[in-house]
């Protein structure tokens, strides 16, 4: 291969990489040619950052002209053109090109992991009180009869209790749902309160409400529109704290994994216990409780539970919380090669039935970091 053609190719390859469509074989190549020399290797970064800056201003009207006239100039035997001009005319032509395509063609992403682009992964295991386990999902749809006189009956995205006849002083029994890694379900409990629970997410509640309160217990991230009943206040309890509601919408993380757990108000108002410590908190108020000490903020509560509606929502968030809800949704494994970009914040709106690859790319065009994917795992690099 010509000393021109190498280097149009080496641009090529790193276009390429930028947009996560390089071969195995393709991968090793750069990688050997990057490393061979100091010289590439910064030649290498200083391609990418032109790239990057480049592919957003594009200016499709000429993206034709732009090629031939790269073409002529490429495959002229007698001129020799500058190194960093060919460089620079391969990265924007051969980008702009795949962005044109992007932008124009709708195009079948490859799934890394998870739920593709589209997908809703309703799905989740039911536990009955006598410990029978029922699958329910997207495709399932099924009656079940308990004890008491209840009736459950799931449709697919939903599960549904009916109590029939209430009857306090009968002790009900309880069942659990629990939703897995890239899943999600909808619940609508025997007093009418409606329950989304997102990914590696579970709610253990009586199949009706008996006595004076009612009482669920929860672990990961649900949020609860609470019916309405005065006289019987409705309570949430996970490992550390409890909240007591009469009705109202909220937002609750508390994943056994996180020493944090955080209550975002949409609507009414709601009450944090701590052993003897409380705090009542108000429309588009978050409350983070850490070893027992309570940290509340103003926040744009409907932010918090925009996941019910299909979208992710960051303002100024560190990368590494929006990797963590990332993998428990799309159902990957993920790991910071530098530490430091732990703390590297975004602001970003995205679906989240979108393919894993395109968010990660929408990140990776900030410039601040750059993501490789082998198998479930997402090594973050910069």
């Amino acid at each position: 291969m010509q000393e021109l053609e190498k280097r149009y190719e080496i641009a090529r390859l790193i276009a390429c990489e930028l947009i996560e469509v390089l071969s195995g074989r393709e991968a090793e190549d750069l990688e050997v040619w990057k490393n061979s020399s100091e010289k590439h290797a910064r030649e290498y970064m200083e391609i990418r950052e032109r790239l990057l800056r480049d592919i957003d201003y594009p200016d499709y009207l000429e993206l034709k002209q732009e090629w031939e006239g790269f073409e002529q100039k490429l495959f002229r035997k007698k001129r020799v053109l500058n190194w960093w001009a060919t460089v620079a005319a391969a990265c924007v032509v051969i980008c702009l090109g795949i962005t044109f395509l992007w932008m124009r063609e709708p195009v079948a992403e490859p799934v890394v992991a998870g739920t593709s682009g589209g997908t809703k992964g309703f799905r989740a295991t039911l536990i009955l009180g006598n410990g029978e386990q029922v699958s329910i999902g997207d495709s399932s749809s099924q009656t079940i009869a308990v004890a008491g006189g209840t009736t459950i009956v799931t449709t697919g995205k939903m599960v549904k209790y009916d109590a029939g006849k209430e009857d306090r002083e009968e002790k009900a029994e309880w069942n659990t749902i629990v939703v897995p890694r890239g899943g999600e379900y909808e619940l609508v409990l025997a007093d009418g309160t409606r329950v989304w629970l997102n990914s590696e997410s579970r709610l253990t509640y009586p199949v009706r409400f008996t006595g004076e309160l009612r009482e669920v217990k929860m672990e990961g991230e649900i949020c609860f529109d609470v019916a309405r009943k005065e006289e019987q206040p409705f309570v949430v309890r996970t490992a550390d704290l409890a909240v007591k509601v009469l009705g109202t919408l909220f937002n609750m993380e508390a994943y056994p994994e996180d020493s944090r757990v955080t209550t975002t108000l949409v609507r009414g108002k709601v009450e944090v216990a701590v052993g003897d410590k409380t705090q009542v908190l108000q429309p588009d108020q978050q409350l983070a409780v850490e070893a027992g000490r309570f940290t509340l903020k103003q926040v744009v509560a409907e932010d918090y539970i925009g996941w019910t509606n299909g979208l992710f929502h960051f303002t100024e968030a560190s990368l590494e919380e929006i990797m963590t809800k990332l993998a428990r949704w799309y159902d990957v494994e993920f790991f910071f090669a530098k530490p430091d970009l732990k703390e590297a914040h975004f602001s970003l709106d995205i679906q989240r039935y979108e393919n894993i690859a395109t968010i990660l790319s929408k990140l990776e065009k900030t410039g601040r970091a750059r993501f490789r994917v082998s198998g479930k795992t997402v090594v973050i690099e910069q």
